[in-house]
C-alpha cells in the first residue's frame, strides 16, 4: 500500500475521505486502487476528464511514470492527451481497427503532399523567380508580410519530395536569407477525422477505395 501511495503521490491525503478530495486526487486514488494487485496491464478510460490544467499535467506525468513498469491501455477522445503520453496509437472506428502505428508514423498515413512555409528576405521578383526554378512543386504562393523585403512563401510538393535542402542552397546562392522555415505536419486530430471519413479535402478528404484496401492489407500483415 505504501509503495502504491508513493507511486501515485497521495501520501499527503492518506487520512482523508475520498469524497472530500479534489478531482485530481480522486483520479490518483482510483489509479492506486487499480494498482494494489500489481497488474501487468492498466486500462484507463478518459483519465483526465474534469480536471484542471495543473491536474491534467500531473496525471499525464503519473501515467508516463507508471508505463515504465506496467502496460497501459489508454482510451481517450482527447487527441492532445494521446499525443502527449502514448507510444503506440490505435484508431478504432465503428468497432473496427483502422490504424495502428507509432506516433511519428501517424501523419504519413494521410499526407499526400509536403506543405512547406518559409520566410525569405529579398526582392519579390527575384524570390518568385527562385521559386519557379524549383522542380516537383505542385503549388506555390509568394505573400507580403508587411515587413520591408520580407515575404512568406508557401509551397507544396508530392510527399516523396523534400524540398528544404534544395531551397536552402538555392536561396543562399542568390543571397536571399531564409529567416524561418516549417514543414506542415498533419495533427492527430486531422488524421483521426480523415481516417474516420469526417475530414476535409485539405489532406485529400475521405479515404479512397484503394487507400482503404492498402490500409486493410497493412493491418492484416501486421496481425499475421
Amino acid at each position: 500500500v505504501r509503495k502504491v501511495m508513493r507511486a501515485t503521490k497521495i501520501q499527503d491525503v492518506s487520512e482523508r475521505l475520498i469524497k472530500h478530495l479534489s478531482n485530481g486526487y480522486k483520479q490518483r486514488g482510483g489509479l492506486a486502487g487499480a494498482m494494489i494487485g500489481d497488474p501487468e496491464i492498466l486500462i484507463l478510460d478518459e483519465p483526465t476528464v474534469g480536471l484542471d490544467p495543473k491536474q491534467i499535467i500531473e496525471i499525464r506525468s503519473l501515467i508516463r511514470d507508471l508505463s515504465k513498469e506496467h502496460t497501459i491501455l489508454l482510451s481517450s477522445h482527447i487527441m492532445q492527451e494521446v499525443s502527449a503520453v502514448c507510444n503506440q496509437i490505435m484508431i478504432i472506428n465503428q468497432g473496427k481497427l483502422i490504424l495502428s502505428d507509432v506516433p511519428e508514423n501517424i501523419p504519413g498515413h494521410i499526407a499526400q503532399t509536403n506543405d512547406l512555409t518559409f520566410k525569405a528576405k529579398g526582392n519579390k521578383e527575384l524570390i518568385r523567380s527562385l521559386v519557379d526554378k524549383l522542380e516537383n512543386v505542385t503549388y506555390s504562393k509568394v505573400l507580403n508580410t508587411g515587413e520591408p523585403e520580407i515575404y512568406q512563401i508557401e509551397l507544396s510538393s508530392l510527399v516523396e519530395f523534400d524540398l528544404r535542402e534544395e531551397i536552402f542552397y538555392l536561396f543562399a546562392e542568390a543571397k536571399c536569407p531564409i529567416l524561418e522555415m516549417s514543414l506542415k505536419v498533419p495533427t492527430l486530430e486531422e488524421v483521426f477525422l480523415r481516417l474516420t471519413g469526417e475530414g476535409t479535402r485539405q489532406y485529400g478528404g475521405k479515404m479512397t477505395k484503394q487507400e482503404k484496401k492498402k490500409m486493410k492489407a497493412k493491418l492484416e500483415k501486421e496481425e499475421a
